[in-house]
């Protein structure tokens, strides 16, 4: 099955919004661009100036990628990568999954989806899937997405049916089905 984006959270909305209006990649948007983007995404002109008024901290009539970022808690650093592995998604740079690997729900890039999913099949393959196994196979993958993608990352893996509502970080949420395991990864904040 091929990786599919599903709906994103409203903060992952903004923030592919402040993407998508910052076509000239100067880290800055001024009015004229949301006024167009507004009009092309058929949106309500009225928040154009309240949402400049938030975030434009030093007035100087542009929202500036680290003013967004303060007004939202989130990390440029960590907004830059994003639209970095969206670029590359978009241009379809991204390796595709294998065909035993199905999707259930994914907010992240493709690319993480990627190195996930096969960090997951890697570390199970090695095992003969007993239930000790399978636990240790759980807390190599959070340590491998501790390291790789930064802490608090919360690891589930199961077999059946669940029902779940959560909070996580923007763009680092996966379910995933392999074999008869299906994977729930999602990374609370650190701070």
């Amino acid at each position: 099955m091929t990786a599919t984006e599903f709906k994103l959270s409203l903060m992952e909305q903004f923030i592919r919004g402040f993407i998508e209006i910052d076509k000239d990649n100067n880290e800055l948007i001024d009015k004229q661009e949301l006024v167009k983007y507004c009009q092309q995404n058929k949106l309500d002109m009225k928040q154009i100036d309240p949402w400049i008024a938030r975030f434009d901290t030093d007035k100087d009539g542009k929202v500036s990628l680290e003013e967004f970022c303060r007004g939202f808690g989130l990390k440029v650093s960590e907004v830059r990568l994003e639209k970095e592995e969206l670029k590359r998604d978009k241009e379809g740079r991204v390796s595709k999954l294998p065909p035993d690997i199905q999707i259930i729900a994914a907010t992240m890039s493709k690319a993480k989806q990627y190195n996930i999913c096969c960090k997951f099949k890697e570390l199970l393959d090695k095992t003969g899937r007993t239930g000790d196994e399978v636990r240790t196979v759980a807390n190599n993958l959070k340590a491998f997405l501790d390291s790789e993608y930064g802490r608090v990352w919360q690891v589930v893996i199961l077999t059946g049916s669940y029902w779940m509502n959560f909070s996580h970080e923007p763009f680092l949420s996966i379910q995933f089905k392999y074999s008869n395991y299906v994977c729930l990864l999602w990374r609370t904040p650190s701070s």
